[in-house]
């Protein structure tokens, strides 16, 4: 019989949960190690939706790259996705910073969704593993890579900062990404594709020199969600993958 706790063997041995970074909240959040597990979903959000979604299609547990908490269970108010979870006996299992630094996990998985080639992985000094890639990827300027991505994610806006050069390596990070400027650029890319930035990243960028695009959080991540389902797949679980869409809505404005 699978158990709650095959998952986690299955996901720890694809990312390690001690290589996640310090503080994150990672592994079996919700649940008990041998409760049975027959069917699970698979989600990037672990939202009030995807828990009761889960429960409604016979799910025994809820496998996301988002952590369903951040700090203690016991801080959750009453409301919470975990209480919640807990309440409808959803077990639940989440990799995060593991999952971003993981050989074929989430930065892997952009890199290979914007068609990066020779990529290697690219780190700064606080992480215990390195979380990013840097890659080879052509394009005449910061504004065809912006375009190139939004296909490549489907994202409905991108945002970037513009950069002179053209371009022939670039740097990718999903989620908040943008702390990676100077590395990208100490690795020699001209770029860095990004989930969100801060505005203090987007001066830094112009003062680097890199280009710094922004194609969302939700579309950089997501693609990982493919990775989980196929994982959970072989070690015998039936999956079902919970529909989800981008929170963030994007409207044209003009152009100034």
């Amino acid at each position: 019989m699978l158990t709650a706790r095959d998952l986690y063997t299955a996901v720890d041995a694809l990312a390690p949960f001690a290589t996640a970074i310090e503080g994150d909240c990672v592994g079996l959040l919700v649940g008990t190690p041998d409760a049975p597990v027959a069917r699970v979903a698979v989600a990037l959000d672990p939202t009030r939706e995807n828990v009761l979604a889960a429960r409604d299609a016979g799910c025994d547990l809820l496998l996301t790259h988002h952590p369903i908490y951040f700090g203690e269970y016991e801080e959750q108010p009453a409301d919470a996705p975990a209480r919640l979870a807990a309440q409808k006996g959803l077990a639940v299992l989440c990799a995060h910073t593991n999952l971003d630094a993981a050989p074929g996990g989430v930065n892997d998985c952009l890199a290979a969704k914007l068609g990066l080639t020779d990529v290697r992985p690219l780190g700064i000094p606080e992480e215990p593993v390195p979380l990013a890639r840097v890659g080879r990827l052509s394009a005449p300027d910061a504004e065809a890579l912006a375009l190139h991505a939004a296909r490549c994610l489907g994202t409905a806006g991108v945002r970037f900062t513009p950069a002179a050069a053209p371009i022939d390596t670039v740097a990718v990070c999903g989620g908040s990404g943008g702390s990676y400027l100077e590395a990208a650029k100490e690795a020699g890319a001209q770029a860095l594709v990004v989930g969100e930035s801060k505005h203090h990243l987007r001066l830094l960028a112009r003062t680097l020199g890199v280009a710094l695009i922004e194609c969302g959080h939700f579309c950089t991540e997501h693609p990982v969600t493919e990775v989980l389902a196929a994982l959970a797949a072989r070690v015998g679980a039936e999956v079902v993958r919970l529909p989800e869409r981008d929170p963030a809505d994007y409207r044209l404005g003009e152009r100034r």
